[in-house]
């Protein structure tokens, strides 16, 4: 909407299915909440984050930022490829939850995503899949200094046995992060 991006879909990477994934493995809503909010969303059709929002399941800003991440990863995801065709549509009228999706500037998007693309393959080289197994070293118990506060919740969850996926997800960084 006037050039910034207020979505991104695709068929390999469905907004709903990622975000249902993303929100089961984040636990910041129970399995119980996330089953019901699912079966009223195939009851009435609206989109899993509007009957979330509607129901108060899920904290709004958590949700925001799910949303926002799931966006930002389908366009990295696209930009990755050795071959294929995408598209940007610009359309004359958008629809969209205003209340829920942030739009994202469209040259920042694309220039961030070209970024990763290009550290993309050393990152692949120590990990080589989402579902490589990682936990913390055993014996070290000090946390470093200087760490943010979600590389702290990421060396938090390290104590046991995870996929990079786990991790990925539970953090709420996002696979790119």
């Amino acid at each position: 909407e006037k050039g910034f991006i207020v979505g991104a879909d695709a068929t390999f990477r469905s907004l709903e299915a990622r975000l249902q994934q993303a929100l089961a493995r984040s636990q910041i809503i129970s399995k119980f909440h996330l089953k019901r909010a699912i079966e009223t969303q195939k009851k009435t059709l609206q989109p899993l984050w509007t009957v979330l929002a509607e129901t108060g399941a899920i904290d709004k800003d958590a949700l925001q930022t799910l949303l926002s991440q799931q966006i930002h990863e389908t366009v990295y995801h696209v930009l990755r490829w050795n071959e294929g065709t995408y598209s940007f549509e610009p359309r004359k009228n958008i629809e969209y939850d205003s209340g829920l999706i942030s739009p994202i500037n469209s040259e920042f998007l694309v220039m961030e995503g070209f970024r990763i693309t290009d550290e993309w393959s050393e990152i692949e080289k120590t990990i080589p899949s989402l579902q490589l197994l990682v936990r913390q070293k055993s014996g070290v118990s000090v946390t470093p200094d200087g760490l943010s506060d979600s590389e702290i919740k990421l060396l938090t969850l390290l104590a046991t046995e995870r996929t990079v996926q786990e991790l990925v997800d539970m953090s709420q960084s996002g696979e790119f992060n």
